[in-house]
């Protein structure tokens, strides 16, 4: 019987760009019904965050690198996406999660309550 793997949802910025959490971010997505596209979208619709969602990315790959190079502030993404592709941001610091979502805290994020709490 195969088993069902948790997954976190995560948004997080540049550490650079902490400050700018007050003005309107770039974030990422690669297609509109995409957790990168929806989180974004429904945190400006409820809570009136200022996500500006720019879309046209072909891979995760070019969403980081975008990043890395400060072309966009946020990205929207599941906890193992960025675990297995950039293993050292969390750990370093060189991203700030701002929330998590999902059924339920992630562990690794303990320091972090669902941004449904």
């Amino acid at each position: 019987m195969a088993s069902i793997k948790m997954i976190s949802a995560v948004l997080f910025l540049m550490a650079a760009g902490e400050a700018a959490a007050a003005k309107e971010l770039i974030t990422d997505n690669t297609g509109v019904g995409a957790g990168p596209y929806i989180y974004p979208k429904a945190l400006n619709g409820i809570l009136g965050t200022k996500f500006k969602l720019i879309s046209g990315f072909s891979s995760i790959s070019n969403v980081h690198l975008a990043m890395e190079r400060n072309e966009i502030d946020a990205v929207c993404q599941p906890l193992e996406a960025v675990v297995s592709t950039r293993p050292d941001w969390i750990a370093s610091k060189t991203v700030n999660v701002l929330f998590q979502g999902g059924e339920r805290p992630n562990p690794q994020l303990s320091c972090l309550e669902l941004i449904s709490e």
